[in-house]
């Protein structure tokens, strides 16, 4: 399973949305999220199937960011994979679990 963590290294509140696709196109997850100021964080694990995907991220409706996550874990079935994503308007920075670990 795959999920992320929203970490929010700015002195501001801020609100996020998360929209993921499939390689084809297809939403598989969307959510709206609120993260206080200062190195506050929302973990989401076990959202979707682990999976090629695409994260498409916006900051407060202002900033919009896509990025490209493929699943390092494929072969271990009891380790979710998981993105860290970190705003620090106006960079959105992104940290893919590696695979045992780290």
């Amino acid at each position: 399973m795959a999920g992320f963590e929203i970490i929010n290294e700015s002195d501001e509140k801020r609100d996020v949305s998360i929209t993921v696709t499939s390689t084809e196109g297809e939403t598989i997850h969307e959510s709206s999220h609120k993260i206080d100021a200062g190195w506050s964080r929302l973990t989401k694990e076990e959202v979707f199937e682990s999976q090629p995907c695409q994260y498409e991220v916006a900051v407060d409706q202002t900033i919009t960011d896509t990025y490209s996550f493929s699943p390092s874990c494929a072969d271990f079935e009891d380790t979710a994979d998981n993105l860290a994503i970190v705003l620090n308007p106006p960079e959105i920075e992104y940290f893919p679990k590696k695979c045992g670990g780290g």
